[in-house]
């Protein structure tokens, strides 16, 4: 077993592009709040605890609420608008979901921030159904939340970019040290081995380290109705330009709330 996973999970060394990229993202998501006229709404007192949306152009599907990574200690929900309008052709509904980070709280707390945003959200359009959309923490986030029985019957679909599903790598990791993950949470929320709530669509850059790899299938493992998909060319962060790009997820995320019903 390895005793140090930085090799795999320091992407500012392991992607030359890094901050380049994510002023990119936040240069492009300024772009898309001043097109766009967003709806915001706030489930709690936390400054951090707030929900924008955007309507869709499927006036008949679902709702798809976006949850953004940072490895649960960084990033800004903002500067991931870029991906929405990518979404909305398969959504009566584009929601971006920002949540406190640790270690100002625990991992239960960025949970249930989720599951809370899910919540209020599912509470404004009563009548739809929700999928939960994340990147690489964010992709951890949405399966946990997915897990809640307060919003699971209304959860139709998962779609997981560059997720991490068992915990105990982090512990091992330069993370460990911003983190402070006890023992009680690894074992709480290290999800490898359990089913996804949902129909679930997993997808993994051909580029990303294999942890990445490794982790997606075993989860997909877990349920025959969860998908697993290698992007070609991508690597942990451009897997999101290419989500932006619309060059391939709009058929699948359509197709994996279908095979619930």
């Amino acid at each position: 077993m390895k005793r140090n996973w930085d090799d795999e999970l320091r992407f500012s060394d392991i992607l030359p592009h890094f901050a380049v990229t994510l002023a990119d993202f936040a240069k492009r998501s300024a772009a898309v709040r001043a097109r766009f006229a967003f709806q915001t709404a706030r489930y709690g007192p936390a400054p951090r605890q707030w929900l924008e949306w955007l309507p869709g152009d499927d006036a008949n599907g679902r709702m798809i609420m976006f949850i953004h990574g940072g490895y649960w200690r960084a990033l800004r929900a903002e500067d991931h608008r870029f991906v929405l309008p990518a979404l909305r052709p398969a959504a009566a509904v584009v929601a971006n979901a920002e949540y406190r980070l640790l270690p100002g709280v625990r991992m239960s707390d960025a949970v249930a921030d989720i599951v809370a945003a899910a919540q209020a959200l599912l509470a404004r359009f009563p009548g739809r159904e929700l999928t939960l959309a994340g990147h690489s923490a964010g992709a951890h986030l949405a399966a946990c939340a997915a897990l809640d029985a307060s919003i699971a019957a209304r959860v139709s679909g998962l779609v997981l970019l560059s997720g991490l599903y068992d915990l105990a790598p982090v512990t091992r990791s330069f993370l460990q040290a911003e983190l402070h993950l006890t023992a009680a949470e690894v074992a709480a929320y290290s999800i490898a081995n359990r089913p996804p709530a949902a129909p679930a669509l997993l997808l993994v850059g051909a580029r990303e380290t294999p942890v990445f790899h490794a982790q997606a299938a075993q989860y997909a493992a877990n349920a025959a109705d969860a998908q697993l998909r290698q992007i070609a060319g991508a690597d942990h962060l451009t897997i999101l330009a290419q989500l932006a790009k619309r060059e391939w997820q709009i058929d699948a995320i359509a197709g994996i709330a279908s095979t619930r019903h």
